[in-house]
């Protein structure tokens, strides 16, 4: 194991990582082997040993939650614990279990004063405190909210059992703050702004007014089904529009290729729709509108000077980033409702208050670090060591 090294703000640290990329631990840690803080990549199985007993306690809690379903009368009750049941035996159950027992080996090794990890509602997390604070007590547990918080995200607003919650959230904006701290469910779990670096870049005179430009930004997550949701309702939409310019973006983890391997009618793509390769700045400044669902790009896009239509599915829990956003965002479900939108920004009814309204508001969503809110939680005179687990 690395010895920690001594930055000159005096707190030691490791960052741990989880390996989404599908490239070998050695070959990551190999490129940062220069590197002034330490990083090591978690494993993606364990021993034998700690396979079995990791699958063993998980068939455990899926016999105990399914033994308490069957006691409960029918209702939502009863079916939420069959579930339950049922997402003991997955192979996520599996992946959490994994990371909080190499968490518990690292924290038991080198026992830090504390440990931050994301705070977005996943499983993993809740069972990597627990698993820090089992090989040392008093641990100090901190969380990091980065990513957006969506209407009814249910475990990010949310206690457990000791164990399992933060000691402090922190969050990338204002906006998250004041959404947490709302949260009566968290029962006065104490929330600051640590801040981020994907703050938006000052409004220049370019973009203080509405554009008058027919093209549309389309902006999915990084997922097939959702690309696959956006991208052919965009073409229902270029169908009807055919003067309107549609612009494709891709998300880091998606490739065309790949989308199109899957989706045969993205193999033929009318004369205005185009998949860029251009820089994000550059897509923004040349489109008036942006259809999104999930994606936290759209505050970027609304720091533009974009109008964010949000693709809303009949049925489905909201997805959208902007939900507590009142104005300059519009709601639709059918491309004869986006052709409105168009037909309406054209006939000139974009209120220039509104977009500056909608403008500032994105802004409280990544605020500039505040590398204070970090130090504040982590000075005591005990112990000044830490460790850093991020996704």
């Amino acid at each position: 194991m690395p010895r920690l090294p001594i930055p000159s703000r005096g707190h030691p640290a490791l960052v741990a990582l989880i390996n989404h990329t599908g490239i070998s631990a050695n070959a990551l840690v190999g490129r940062w082997a220069r590197g002034t803080v330490p990083r090591v990549v978690l494993a993606n199985s364990l021993s034998v040993a700690a396979e079995r007993a990791a699958r063993t306690g998980l068939k455990k809690e899926s016999r105990r939650l399914a033994a308490c379903a069957r006691q409960m009368v029918p209702g939502l009750a009863r079916r939420v614990l069959a579930q339950a049941a049922e997402a003991a035996l997955s192979g996520s159950a599996r992946t959490a279990m994994r990371i909080g027992l190499q968490i518990r080996a690292l924290v038991a090794e080198l026992q830090p004063r504390a440990i931050v990890i994301t705070h977005e509602g996943h499983a993993w997390e809740r069972v990597a405190f627990a698993g820090a604070r089992s090989a040392r007590p008093g641990i100090r547990c901190i969380g990091y909210q980065h990513a957006a918080v969506f209407r009814l995200q249910h475990a990010i607003r949310r206690s457990l059992a000791p164990p399992y919650n933060p000691d402090l959230i922190l969050t990338a904006g204002t906006v998250g703050r004041n959404q947490l701290e709302a949260a009566r469910e968290l029962y006065g779990v104490p929330v600051a702004v640590l801040g981020s670096n994907r703050v938006s870049k000052p409004e220049t005179s370019a973009h203080a007014t509405p554009r008058e430009i027919d093209a549309c930004l389309v902006l999915p997550e990084g997922d097939i089904n959702e690309c696959n949701v956006l991208f052919d309702f965009s073409l229902s939409c270029a169908e009807r529009l055919p003067d309107v310019r549609f612009v494709w973006r891709l998300h880091p983890l998606m490739s065309f290729a790949r989308l199109v391997r899957r989706n045969r009618r993205l193999r033929r793509l009318p004369s205005n729709v185009v998949v860029s390769e251009r820089p994000f700045d550059q897509d923004v400044a040349e489109c008036r509108w942006a259809l999104y669902r999930g994606t936290t790009a759209i505050m970027a896009a609304v720091g533009g000077g974009l109008r964010p239509v949000y693709l809303r599915r009949p049925g489905e829990m909201t997805l959208d980033p902007l939900y507590q956003l009142e104005v300059w965002r519009v709601e639709i479900e059918s491309a004869e409702e986006f052709v409105r939108v168009v037909e309406r920004d054209r006939a000139g009814s974009a209120d220039v208050s509104e977009m500056r309204a909608a403008k500032e508001y994105c802004r409280g969503f990544y605020t500039p670090f505040d590398i204070g809110a970090l130090l504040r939680a982590l000075d005591r005179p005990d112990d000044r060591s830490l460790a850093t687990t991020r996704c």
